[in-house]
């Protein structure tokens, strides 16, 4: 599994389309499979969303305030997750494919994982994700339009 790299990524606040590109090849997740989750998680740059259990989610990914303390040594901080859109995302796409590791490959169900080790839970958020793959497939939705929104705009 690559490592995790934010320092090499573009300092950009927003999301950009060649960031995007650039954490789908990092981390060999399909363009439109990041786009769904981003879609899914509805986070916005500067975002913090309490949880139920006492944790936060941060940015365009909802990236777990449980994740700070591992990402720490990598430069990623509370306020880099929630101001820094590409490392967001790579971010959310290193948990990714962490959770696809445990897996056994199974990316469709790391994708569950992103959202709770609750199988019950994985499943309707797989399935959630999947439609919204479906409609980045068909056009129906944009990566612009989803980028746009959760950089603030849209």
């Amino acid at each position: 599994m690559p490592l995790l790299a934010v320092e090499g990524l573009p300092v950009s606040q927003p999301i950009t389309i060649e960031c995007v590109a650039e954490v789908s090849l990092r981390y060999q997740i399909p363009v439109a499979m990041l786009g769904a989750v981003l879609a899914q998680e509805r986070g916005r740059l500067g975002q913090s969303s309490p949880n139920k259990n006492g944790t936060w989610d941060f940015g365009p990914m909802q990236v777990n305030s449980a994740w700070l303390k591992f990402f720490a040594p990598y430069g990623v901080t509370e306020h880099r997750l929630k101001n820094d859109g590409c490392a967001n995302l790579a971010v959310g796409a290193w948990i990714i494919r962490y959770e696809q590791g445990r897996a056994k490959g199974d990316l469709w169900q790391a994708v569950g994982r992103y959202h709770s080790h609750k199988p019950d839970l994985a499943a309707a958020y797989q399935y959630k994700v999947s439609a919204k793959v479906g409609e980045l497939n068909t056009g129906k939705q944009t990566l612009a339009r989803l980028l746009a929104e959760a950089n603030g705009g849209g």
